[in-house]
C-alpha cells in the first residue's frame, strides 16, 4: 500500500471493484448485524461518531456535492449519531434525509480517526 492510501479509501475502492463486477449479493433475509453496528450511540465516549455509507448501485457510487466558499466536492452520504441509535440505524437514518432512499447497511469497510472524530465506513444497498 502506497503511504498516502488510507485504510479507508483501499476498503472503499475495493467495495466498488466488487460491485463493478455484480459480486455483491444483498443480505440474506434474516440478517443480522454481528459488527460494532449494534453497539448503542458512542456518546458516552470521549470521541463523537459519524457513519458514511458507501452506496453503490449498477456501477455507480452515491456521493453528495457540495459546495463551500466558490469550492465544489463531494461527500460520501452519512452523518452524526444521534443518542440511542445504533450506526446502523444512524447510517439508514441518514440516507433517508439525505438522498429520500431506504437503504439496507451490510458490512463495516474501515473506521477512522480523524481530528478526534470516529467516522464509520458502511457498505450499503437500496432496499427493495
Amino acid at each position: 500500500m502506497q503511504p498516502w492510501v488510507r485504510p479507508v479509501e483501499v476498503a472503499v475502492a475495493a467495495a466498488v471493484r466488487a460491485a463493478a463486477a455484480d459480486r455483491l449479493a444483498p443480505p440474506p433475509p434474516a440478517f443480522t448485524y454481528d459488527t460494532p453496528s449494534s453497539i448503542r450511540s458512542p456518546m458516552a465516549e470521549a470521541r463523537p461518531a459519524r457513519v458514511r455509507l458507501v452506496i453503490v448501485a449498477k456501477g455507480r457510487v452515491a456521493l453528495i456535492r457540495r459546495r463551500r466558499a466558490g469550492h465544489t466536492y463531494y461527500v460520501m452520504p452519512g452523518g452524526g449519531v444521534e443518542p440511542g441509535e445504533t450506526f446502523v440505524e444512524a447510517g439508514e437514518r441518514e440516507a433517508m434525509e439525505e438522498l429520500g432512499v431506504e437503504v439496507v447497511c451490510e458490512e463495516l469497510l474501515a473506521e477512522e480517526d480523524r481530528k478526534g472524530e470516529r467516522f464509520l465506513f458502511y457498505r450499503a444497498h437500496h432496499r427493495r
